[in-house]
């Protein structure tokens, strides 16, 4: 299941096993923790390095979203 979160980015990036960072152009996601600690979307607009998160456009450049495992309660 997969539903988007509002957060104030000015606060910072909230991070956790479940919460992935999707970029507004190509649908790529990019893991909220630090592992693997390089990693971009397919397009290359989204990328994280060494903790800090950014994109070629800006904050509205990428969504926060939440994925649950299938069965899982």
């Amino acid at each position: 299941m997969k539903k988007y979160i509002e957060y104030d980015q000015s606060r910072g990036h909230p991070s956790d096993c479940n919460l992935f960072y999707e970029c507004v152009l190509c649908g790529g996601l990019v893991s909220s923790l630090d592992v693997p600690a390089i990693e971009d979307c397919p397009c290359g607009n989204l990328h994280k390095e060494l903790g800090r998160l950014g994109t070629k456009m800006g904050d509205k450049g990428m969504r926060l979203v939440q994925i649950d495992a299938i069965g899982r309660s």
